[in-house]
């Protein structure tokens, strides 16, 4: 456990640079994030969308210190059509451009003292620039790895290049398995598969301008991750998770696995609110598709949804992969890595790099904190021990902070 640290302030960065997608992506882990997750932290947000040129700005300052800015009373279309209706909280400033936001924070800062920045921005600009922005410019730092260390989990390409010293790790960048159709995989939930036809590549290549091809690997696909204690090593987290792929002829997730829309209906409490245009449209919002299935796997116990338990040779592998690459890759705070595990030889396979944490109760890293026992504290069982292990982070981070 870290030491308690006094953090009064923070600021939460939500919003893409790319498209509508990413940026409700980012939306919906900024709602679950944050809550009573520090008693008395007050939490002030800055959302971006895509301007021309560069980005433009909104922020939303809280004045209430027991609770977080409520998302849901706002609408994210708004934001996205970078235009406000008259009816929004007075709180709410913008749009600006970045070196107006910069002003504000800085001029912030020097009352509110933020004691860290929360990035809740998935799209590569949000895992890079935006991050490295407010630790090294604005200086407010974020928990997680750096904007450089992420930009390499961001490329497939950079990812498979990098090579770790431990030779356990040699499956960081391996290609191997039969003849399959092409999968292809991008960032941000984004996925692309079987790019035969010309409309289908042509598709690819609108959302990214570089695609990583992979053989498929058949068999088990596990994630793993690790979380960064007090004394600077890696902890890899006993519990580990198996998606059961409901279709075998396509066992491959896709975006459609992760996330859907589902019709909102509209609050009759808002009916005065000032439409933007579209508004006349069934409204839907992004959520995490629900009928996903998959496994918890915990040391010595068999999962209840019909997934063999992993054996303590392959938990090893797994394990010394995810430590070596964590280092390997620069990161810091915590990592979440997704394996193939090949049918026939059993060999586990990286065949990604997931350098963020959302810190809400729908993230994975959470939900494997929260079923990892050696996490567990006193009486605890398990039930949002992330919680604890998340303060943790936030406070180690804060606690890098330099006053003048």
């Amino acid at each position: 456990m870290s030491k308690t640290t006094n953090i009064k302030n923070s600021l939460v960065v939500v919003g893409s640079s790319e498209d509508q997608f990413l940026f409700q992506i980012s939306w919906l882990n900024a709602k679950s994030c944050c809550g009573k997750m520090l008693p008395g932290c007050c939490y002030d947000y800055l959302i971006f969308v895509p301007a021309n040129p560069g980005l433009s700005w909104f922020f939303i300052e809280n004045s209430s210190s027991s609770e977080h800015v409520a998302l849901d009373d706002l609408n994210e279309g708004w934001f996205f059509c970078n235009k406000l209706p008259k009816t929004i909280p007075k709180n709410v400033q913008g749009p600006m451009t970045s070196t107006e936001m910069a002003s504000i924070v800085d001029r912030k800062q020097k009352g509110k003292l933020y004691s860290l920045m929360i990035p809740q921005c998935f799209c590569y600009l949000g895992m890079t620039f935006v991050r490295q922005l407010f630790q090294d410019f604005l200086g407010i730092p974020h928990p997680g790895p750096s904007g450089l260390s992420n930009a390499i989990c961001q490329d497939k390409a950079l990812t498979r290049a990098t090579k770790p010293i431990d030779a356990s790790a040699q499956t960081v960048g391996a290609v191997h398995g039969e003849t399959h159709p092409w999968g292809i995989t991008l960032p941000g939930s984004l996925c692309v598969s079987t790019p035969r036809r010309s409309n289908q590549r042509s598709r690819t290549f609108k959302l990214v301008n570089q695609v990583v091809v992979e053989e498929f690997i058949p068999g088990r696909e596990v994630r793993a991750g690790g979380i960064e204690l007090d004394d600077g090593n890696l902890h890899v987290l006993s519990c580990k998770l198996e998606y059961i792929l409901k279709d075998r002829k396509y066992p491959i997730r896709t975006t459609e696995d992760k996330y859907v829309y589902q019709t909102v209906e509209k609050d009759p409490k808002k009916a005065n609110e000032e439409e933007m245009p579209g508004d006349e449209e069934p409204k839907t919002e992004l959520v995490q598709a629900k009928d996903q299935k998959r496994a918890f796997l915990t040391p010595g116990k068999s999962s209840m949804d019909c997934a063999e338990p992993l054996s303590p040779d392959l938990v090893q592998k797994i394990d010394r992969a995810v430590e070596a690459a964590y280092w390997a890759l620069s990161m810091t705070d915590f990592c979440l890595f997704d394996f193939r595990v090949h049918a026939e030889t059993g060999e586990p396979y990286i065949i990604e790099a997931c350098s963020f944490w959302s810190f809400a109760p729908i993230s994975i890293l959470s939900l494997l904190a929260d079923r990892s026992e050696e996490l567990y504290s006193g009486s605890e069982s398990g039930v949002e021990t992330w919680k604890r292990v998340a303060a943790d982070v936030w406070n180690r981070t804060a606690a890098k902070v330099k006053r003048a």
